[in-house]
């Protein structure tokens, strides 16, 4: 690769000359799942989980590497430990990856949900994977797309690499080597957030052209004043938090900075209205909502916090979602956890080595992308 696409490339990654560990975030592959799609030049592997999304990440590593050096690693989404100072490039294709389809979802170019019939919804308008029936009784893939969205968050960059098929992520590798794609997104790179939708052209197995027919500015700060009072309006809560009422202050600071990154925790100080009753509130949430947080302090357990935690695992697990063990600043020593969230990884805001926030971030955006699909 020359050295002014080199340059090019820096600039659009936006990690700066010193820019620390870049990580590259592997999909994960703890679940199977059945293939949603079936034509004459898909699936490009036959396996239950995606290898594609595994190959794409493999293929933009070698990219990073090839002008970062050894400061470039790559992580499974399983195992990774966010820390501060770290950026990040998530790679795979929304909404199996149901991190990337909700970190996307309020986005100027966002997913749709369902899984089968797959549509990224843009400024201009919506689009679908193309077909062409050559033969009575087949039909091949000729077009596809394919989604890059860069951020700051905190201080770090986030860099989502996703493609409604295969061939939208495979490609990504391609067009990021050419000079051509940096200037027909020059006016975008001084930004700090922006979205360039790429449509891919697609001949038997191979992606033989592209083109870029949406960009649009990312701007964080308009996404932080409309995005919180949007899902409050519409009761669409991410996460429910567990706590005992004696360790609210440290709990309410979470739910805090967890909006600051554009997350809506129901907490029952503040989302209990007077006059409402409690008990019917709580159960309608506990069906609704995608997720839990369980926080464990130094007054260990609250009267009604067990009830809550056993209401909503029961839910949780007929839906598959994720319910986190978190551990407050001032708890004292190994707080015993419920034998159903011995085998959870937990977060510890002891730990002054990691992010987290972004932990728990994360682990919420790990829910399911639509309840409904997921019952």
């Amino acid at each position: 690769m020359s050295s002014p696409v080199h340059d090019l490339a820096k600039t659009f990654f936006g990690f700066g000359e010193n820019p620390g560990v870049i990580k590259i975030i592997l999909p994960s592959v703890s679940q199977k799942r059945g293939v949603s799609l079936r034509c004459a030049n898909y699936p490009l592997f036959e396996y239950e989980i995606s290898p594609d999304d595994m190959f794409s990440a493999i293929r933009v590593y070698s990219l990073l590497t090839s002008i970062y050096g050894e400061i470039v690693e790559l992580y499974s989404h399983n195992e990774i430990i966010i820390k501060p100072g770290y950026n990040q490039i998530f790679v795979g294709g929304p909404p199996t990856n149901s991190f990337i389809y909700h970190a996307l979802k309020n986005a100027p170019i966002h997913f749709g949900e369902s899984n089968v019939n797959r549509i990224i919804h843009g400024k201009k308008g919506s689009y679908e994977i193309g077909f062409s029936s050559p033969d009575p009784g087949s039909r091949w893939i000729t077009e596809d797309y394919s989604l890059l969205s860069r951020r700051k968050k905190n201080q770090n960059i986030e860099l989502i690499i996703s493609g409604l098929r295969a061939y939208g992520q495979l490609a990504t590798y391609e067009f990021l080597n050419e000079e051509k794609f940096y200037c027909d997104i020059q006016d975008l790179l001084d930004c700090e957030g922006f979205q360039v939708l790429v449509k891919i052209t697609v001949q038997g197995k191979a992606c033989v052209e592209w083109k870029v027919i949406e960009k649009v500015k990312w701007d964080n700060s308009t996404l932080e004043n409309s995005i919180i009072p949007g899902k409050r309006l519409k009761g669409e809560y991410d996460v429910f938090l567990s706590y005992n009422s004696k360790d609210e202050k440290p709990v309410k600071e979470i739910a805090e900075k967890l909006k600051q990154r554009d997350i809506l925790p129901w907490l029952d100080k503040d989302d209990l209205l007077p006059g409402m009753d409690w008990q019917e509130t709580l159960e309608r949430q506990i069906r609704k909502i995608k997720s839990a947080i369980v926080f464990f302090g130094k007054h260990g357990e609250g009267p009604w916090q067990h009830q809550e935690i056993q209401a909503f695992v029961r839910e949780l697990v007929k839906r598959k979602c994720p319910v986190i063990p978190a551990i407050l600043p001032d708890c004292e020593g190994d707080p015993i956890l419920p034998l159903f969230l011995e085998s959870k990884v937990r977060v510890d805001f002891r730990d002054k080595d990691i992010d987290a926030i972004e932990q728990l971030r994360m682990g919420i955006l790990s829910a399911p992308a639509s309840i409904k699909e997921s019952v």
